[in-house]
């Protein structure tokens, strides 16, 4: 059997509730904002700031090409688990492919696939290199470098 839930409005809430007739709008559960910036919608502002900054260095040169949700299928044994958009696929400008997830907050099912994703690199995306980027203290900082170890 399905209970109800009840929703919990402010006072302020309730009051533009009276007045508009449109329910209020609750924001991401863990506080992110989705952003804009050159046509593209982000999840977050500080995935949007990535963008950003990506695109600067492809200005200088040092990258090639940026695609952005790259999609990438993660299977066992030839059934299908999930599929994983990476933030950003980069090719540098040395030809070397970079995947690079920006975090704020880390979920466990996202660790799961994250996991996964490790395992299965080297048949997904051959000789690429998954960074995990977050942005401490203001600046954007690689974590966690993965390179599939050669066979």
């Amino acid at each position: 059997m399905k209970h109800a839930t009840q929703e919990v409005w402010t006072a302020a809430e309730y009051q533009n509730y009276v007045k508009t007739k449109q329910k209020p709008t609750k924001g991401n559960k863990y506080g992110a904002v989705r952003a804009e910036y050159n046509g593209r919608n982000f999840d977050s502002t500080g995935e949007r700031d990535y963008a950003i900054y990506l695109d600067a260095l492809k200005k200088a040169g040092e990258i090639k090409r940026i695609q952005y949700q790259h999609k990438l299928r993660l299977e066992t044994n030839g059934h299908f688990i999930a599929d994983y958009y990476i933030d950003f696929k980069v090719v540098t400008a040395d030809g070397k492919i970079e995947l690079h997830e920006f975090k704020g907050m880390e979920t466990s099912l996202w660790q799961q696939k994250w996991a996964i994703l490790k395992t299965q690199l080297n048949e997904i995306e051959p000789n690429a290199t998954l960074k995990l980027v977050k942005k401490i203290g203001g600046e954007f900082q690689t974590v966690e470098t993965f390179t599939h170890p050669a066979d």
